[in-house]
């Protein structure tokens, strides 16, 4: 019979997810801007390896490599608003960027009762860190100047995954 351990305690990823709970702060700054995406932890996940700090960072208790992925989910009354995402380390921005949608309010296609457009960024980004390196998520205005805020609670996430040592 083959060896499944190896293959179970490699695919066995310590990670942590969270949403956002914050549906009022403009995420559309001029300049880089934290966005609260960590706001409620919606996994269960080893403290010994990650700890959330605030609604906008989580600190990683480790030395090794972390992909981290978000989701970001954000309304504009405003068309043409774009929030490009950047995943930050301590507060620097890493190498992906992502700006994969913007609003835009064609009649008769609007989702939201009150007429604002609704639209999804996303970022993917793997990278090293040592103990006590923060991760955080950052966005700034890439298209018009109109507020945009997070769509509803737990409409965005972000996940952060610790890859298996040695592998």
């Amino acid at each position: 019979m083959a060896n499944t351990t190896f293959l179970y305690d490699y695919y066995k990823v310590e990670k942590i997810v969270t949403r956002n709970t914050d549906t009022a702060s403009d995420i559309n700054q001029s300049t880089i801007t934290d966005i609260p995406i960590a706001g409620d932890v919606v996994s269960g996940y080893n403290s010994n390896l990650f700890t959330p700090l605030s609604a906008t960072q989580i600190r990683c208790n480790f030395s090794g490599n972390v992909t981290v992925y978000v989701s970001v989910f954000f309304t504009s009354s405003k068309n043409n608003t774009l929030v490009m995402l950047r995943i930050l380390k301590n507060g620097v921005p890493t190498g992906a960027r992502g700006a994969s949608g913007h609003t835009h309010k064609p009649s008769g296609h609007n989702h939201k009762p009150s007429g604002a457009a609704e639209s999804t960024s996303l970022v993917q980004e793997t990278f090293s860190v040592v103990s006590n390196d923060i991760v955080s998520v950052g966005g700034i205005r890439e298209g018009s100047n109109g507020v945009a805020v997070m769509s509803e609670a737990g409409s965005s996430i972000l996940m952060i995954e610790r890859e298996p040592p040695n592998a």
